[in-house]
C-alpha cells in the first residue's frame, strides 16, 4: 500500500480542516470511553439492586443516582454523536468542493490531446465525487482511536475477571482483518476494470435524457436499441458486483460463525467461573456484554483498517490524476512574444500524430505567414486542416518539427501568451447556455460588461438585429438547458460565434469553417466583412466553399496531411491540379445567377 499519498491527503485535510480533525479526535476519544462508563454503571446498578433485594432496609438512593447517571451518559453520547455527524457532513461538503476544484483545474490545464484518449476519460470518471473516499481513511483512523479506547477498557475489565476471556476475544481479529482487506482491494479493482462499461452505460443513458439527441432518437426510433445497449453494459457491471458481493457475504457469514463459536467458548468460561469463583451478579450480567463489545471492537477495527487500505487505493488514483505529468515540463515556458509580430509565423517540417498511434495526421508541413497576410487553407475532409490549426495555435504539440512566432518556438512560450495573441472560431464552436451578451463577451471575460463593444462586434457580424428582437435583447438566455431561454438557428449561432471572435480583437484571427451553416452568399459576405475587420491582422481561414478563398492573399492546399499546392487563386487554377479540380466541381453545382452574385460580393 502506498502511504505517501495518505500522508499528502492528511496534510491536505489538516490544511483545510484543522477544526474538523481536532474536534473529531476529541469526540471520538470521548465516545470511546462511554461504553466502559456505561458498563461500569450497569454493573453497579445491578449490584445495588441485588443488595436491596437481599436487604429491604436499604434505600433506593444509589440506584436512582446510577439511573440518572445512565440517562446523562446516554443523552450526552447521543448529543456528541449528532454534533459529530453534522461536523462530518459540513467538512465533507467543503472537502468535496476542494477536490472537485482541483480535478476541474487539472482537466482545464491538460493538453488538448488528452481529450482524444479514452484512458483519460476513464481516469476522470473514476475520481468523480472523491470526497467520501478521501475522507473515509481519516474517519476510519479516528474511529479506530475511539474503538481502541473501548477495546482496551473492555480488555482491562475482562482481564480482571480471567485472562482466558481476553484470549477468546482477541483471536478472532486476524481472519476478520484479512477478509475485509481482501474484499476492499477487490472492490477497488472491480471498479477500475469496469470503468469503460460504466462510462458507456452513462453515455448511452445521456443520449436518452438530453435535449440535443432527443429529436434524432425519436426520428430514427432508437429507443429500443439504446435501451438494450444501456441494459447490456449496466448488467455487465451489475453481475460482476453481485458476484463479488456473494463471495463477500459468504465470507462474512463464515466469520460470524467463527465469532459465535468463540463467543460460545467465552460463555463456557463464564459458567466455569461462576462455579469456581465468587462473582457478583453485576459482574455476571456485564461479562457477556463485555465479551460481545470486545469482539465487536475487534471486528470494527478490522473493518476500519480494511477501509483505510481500500480507500488508500482511491486516494492513489486521485493523486495519480492530479499529479500526472502529461505536459512536457522539460522546457521552461518563459519566453515572451512581441506585442506585434514583425517576422510572422513559420512552420518547419511540422508533423503530428496522436499518442500511441504511428499514423501521422500532419506530415512535414513547411510554410511561412507574413504579418497581416490573409491565408486560406483548403482540402478535402480528413486532409488535416483542423489538426494543422490546432498545432499552429499550440493546442496540439507537434511530434516533429517547429512552429515559430517571430523566430520563437512556441513550446517555450506560456500558453496564455499565445492565447492572448490568437482568436479562433472552430467549426464545432461552443454554444453556451448563457445570455447573448455573455455568449459574445466570453472571449474576453475581463471586458464582458462592455456593452458598447459587444454591440459593435455583433453589428459587424450581422447579429445585432436578431438579438434586439429577442424578448430580453442581450440579456436573453440562449438555449433551454439552464433557464427559460430561446433556441437560435444554426446560422444565428454562427453569427454569435463570429461576434465573439470580433469582440476579442486579437492580432491573429483564425476561422475554421465557422460559417458552414450559412448560405453561400451570406458566408462570402461574412468573409468579406472579416477581410475589412482584419485589415491589419494576420488571418487564416478554412472554408469548404472555394469561392471565399479568392479573398485570401495566398491559398494552401492540404492533401493527406501534406501541403501539396500553394499560391493565389489564379496561380492554382493555372496549375490545373487538386485545387482547380475542387473549385471547378463546386462551381458546377451552382447556377449562373449564384456565380454573378458571388462576383458582385467579391468585387
Amino acid at each position: 500500500m502506498k502511504y505517501k499519498n495518505i500522508k499528502k491527503a492528511l496534510y491536505f485535510i489538516l490544511k483545510i480542516g484543522k477544526f474538523w480533525f481536532f474536534v473529531s479526535l476529541f469526540t471520538n476519544v470521548f465516545l470511546g470511553i462511554i461504553p466502559a462508563i456505561a458498563l461500569f454503571i450497569t454493573k453497579e446498578l445491578v449490584n445495588s439492586i441485588a443488595r436491596i433485594i437481599a436487604n429491604p432496609n436499604l434505600t433506593f438512593t444509589i440506584p436512582i443516582i446510577l439511573l440518572l447517571l445512565q440517562l446523562v451518559v446516554a443523552l450526552t453520547s447521543t448529543i456528541v454523536q449528532n454534533i459529530q455527524n453534522y461536523i462530518d457532513k459540513k467538512f465533507e461538503i467543503k472537502l468535496d468542493y476542494q477536490l472537485q476544484f482541483k480535478v476541474l483545474q487539472k482537466s482545464a490545464s491538460v493538453p488538448l490531446v488528452c481529450f482524444d484518449n479514452h484512458k483519460f476519460y476513464n481516469h476522470l470518471a473514476r475520481i468523480e465525487g472523491s470526497g467520501s473516499n478521501f475522507l473515509t481513511p481519516f474517519k476510519s483512523m479516528l474511529q479506530i482511536i475511539k474503538t481502541f479506547i473501548t477495546f482496551i477498557s473492555m480488555l482491562v475489565f475482562l482481564f480482571s475477571i480471567h485472562w482466558s476471556l481476553v484470549l477468546f476475544s482477541l483471536i478472532v481479529a486476524i481472519p476478520m482483518f484479512i477478509v475485509h482487506a481482501r474484499f476492499g482491494s477487490r472492490r477497488f479493482w472491480l471498479l477500475y476494470n469496469l470503468t469503460p462499461e460504466s462510462r458507456e452505460a452513462t453515455y448511452v443513458s445521456g443520449l436518452l435524457k438530453v435535449r440535443e439527441t432527443a429529436k434524432e432518437v425519436r426520428a430514427f426510433r432508437l429507443q429500443d436499441y439504446l435501451l438494450n445497449r444501456w441494459s447490456e453494459k449496466f448488467q455487465i457491471s451489475n453481475k460482476a458486483n453481485l458476484a463479488l458481493a456473494k463471495k463477500e457475504h459468504i465470507s462474512y457469514i463464515t466469520l460470524d460463525g467463527v465469532a459465535a463459536l468463540f463467543y460460545g467458548g467465552a460463555a463456557m468460561i463464564i459458567i466455569w467461573l461462576i462455579q469456581k469463583t465468587k462473582i457478583q451478579i453485576g459482574e455476571f450480567v456485564v461479562i457477556g456484554e463485555a465479551v460481545h463489545t470486545t469482539q465487536n471492537s475487534i471486528n470494527n477495527i478490522a473493518i476500519e483498517l480494511a477501509n483505510i487500505y481500500e480507500n488508500s487505493l482511491y486516494i492513489d488514483d486521485y493523486y495519480n490524476f492530479i499529479e500526472s505529468e502529461i505536459e512536457d515540463n522539460s522546457f521552461e515556458k518563459n519566453l515572451l512574444l512581441p506585442s506585434n509580430l514583425v517576422k510572422g509565423i513559420k512552420l518547419e517540417n511540422v508533423s503530428f500524430s496522436y499518442p500511441n498511434n504511428n499514423n501521422e495526421i500532419i506530415k512535414d508541413v513547411t510554410f511561412n505567414i507574413k504579418p497581416g497576410e490573409k491565408i486560406a487553407i483548403v482540402g478535402e475532409n480528413g486532409s488535416g486542416k483542423t489538426t494543422l490549426i490546432k498545432c499552429l495555435t499550440g493546442l496540439y504539440s507537434p511530434t516533429r518539427g517547429r512552429i515559430l512566432y517571430d523566430d520563437i518556438d512556441i513550446k517555450y512560450v506560456k500558453p496564455e501568451q499565445l492565447s492572448d495573441k490568437i482568436t479562433i472560431i472552430f467549426q464545432d464552436f461552443t454554444k453556451y447556455n448563457f445570455t447573448a451578451q455573455e455568449n459574445i463577451g466570453i472571449s474576453s471575460p475581463v471586458n464582458m460588461n462592455d456593452r458598447n463593444q459587444i454591440e459593435n462586434a455583433s453589428k459587424l457580424a450581422e447579429a445585432h438585429d436578431f438579438i434586439c428582437n429577442l424578448n430580453k435583447g442581450y440579456e436573453t438566455m440562449l438555449g433551454r438547458i439552464l433557464g427559460d431561454g430561446v433556441d437560435l438557428s444554426g446560422g444565428q449561432w454562427q453569427k454569435i460565434a463570429i461576434s465573439r471572435a470580433i469582440f476579442k480583437d486579437s492580432e491573429i484571427l483564425i476561422l475554421d469553417e465557422p460559417s458552414a451553416a450559412l448560405d453561400p452568399i451570406t458566408e462570402i459576405n461574412i468573409f468579406k466583412k472579416f477581410n475589412e475587420i482584419s485589415k491589419d491582422k494576420t488571418t487564416i481561414f478554412i472554408s469548404h466553399r472555394m469561392a471565399s478563398t479568392r479573398l485570401a492573399d495566398r491559398i494552401l492546399v492540404l492533401d493527406k496531411g501534406a501541403v501539396v499546392e500553394a499560391g493565389t487563386h489564379e496561380e492554382l487554377m493555372s496549375l490545373n491540379r487538386l485545387y482547380a479540380n475542387m473549385y471547378t466541381k463546386q462551381t458546377e453545382w451552382h447556377n449562373d445567377d449564384f456565380s454573378k452574385k458571388t462576383e458582385e460580393v467579391l468585387v
